[in-house]
């Protein structure tokens, strides 16, 4: 990939060609992390928090899309989940592998998910889970993009309307309890797949009437808020202190 300077980059980020790249990019992301998806037993596990894992697969994953994304689209800040970096609002933010547990006891709802941000708000992002073979992208305006192609979400409700709901030690257990009894009362079934990119990235498809959880990082939910916002979703996403985020986002109000 050739490499262009930051003031191209600042000119044209959020455009269809930038998507086509960052697509290419997180595919190529994704064939490094199903190597070592099938390698998972080999790799040192770190425990951040309780239930919150890191592997060298996720360190591996973000340096090759920080290295990427530099030669793609110049010297631009970036901050991974693993890697750290300073985000103030505008540049790239990573999650190498949501869903971190899910991948190493081998199961495949896990994805990798990019966002370019400017004044704090998604304008170009991609979410990856290779393994169900879902690529999700968009960027600002122009619509999502499923497997490389312009994507049409359904506005209408799934034949079993279904809603995603995340969960984390930070969000109380008893405010759990409430959202799930809230949207069961609402006719929703309930599903959690402990990668709130790629439940994101399925409400943007259509394939999830909508995903909530509260509490999370700006990597976490950058490029799925994006893809919902594409799809024609109403998203919601409040500030916490420590650069905590909650989001809800559904076909409806919150």
């Amino acid at each position: 990939m050739s490499s262009v300077s930051t003031d191209e980059v600042r000119q044209s980020i959020a455009t269809t060609e930038n998507v086509v790249s960052l697509e290419q990019i997180i595919i190529d992301a994704g064939k490094i992390a199903c190597e070592l998806f099938d390698q998972r037993e080999a790799f040192l596990v770190d425990e951040k928090s309780p239930g919150q894992f890191v592997s060298e697969a996720d360190r591996r994953i973000e340096t090759f899309l920080r290295t990427q994304l530099k030669q793609r689209f110049g010297d631009r800040p970036v901050v991974g989940e693993e890697l750290g970096g300073k985000y103030d609002g505008d540049g790239w933010v990573i999650d190498p592998i949501d869903g971190t547990s899910n991948f190493l006891c081998g199961l495949p709802l896990w994805s990798i998910s990019i966002a370019y941000m400017e004044q704090g708000e998604p304008v170009l992002g991609a979410v990856y889970a290779p393994l169900i073979d879902t690529l999700a992208a968009a960027c600002i305006g122009q619509g999502i993009r499923k497997d490389r192609t312009p994507f049409t979400r359904n506005d209408s409700r799934n034949p079993v309307p279904t809603f995603s709901v995340g969960e984390n030690t930070i969000w109380q257990r008893e405010n759990i309890l409430r959202t799930l009894e809230q949207l069961r009362g609402d006719g929703f079934e309930i599903v959690r797949l402990r990668s709130a990119s790629l439940s994101l990235a399925m409400a943007g498809l259509g394939q999830l009437d909508g995903f909530v959880e509260r509490h999370l990082k700006i990597w976490d939910i950058a490029a799925g808020w994006l893809l919902c916002l594409e799809g024609g979703l109403k998203v919601n996403v409040e500030e916490h202190r420590g650069h905590e985020r909650s989001i809800w986002t559904g076909v409806g109000e919150a």
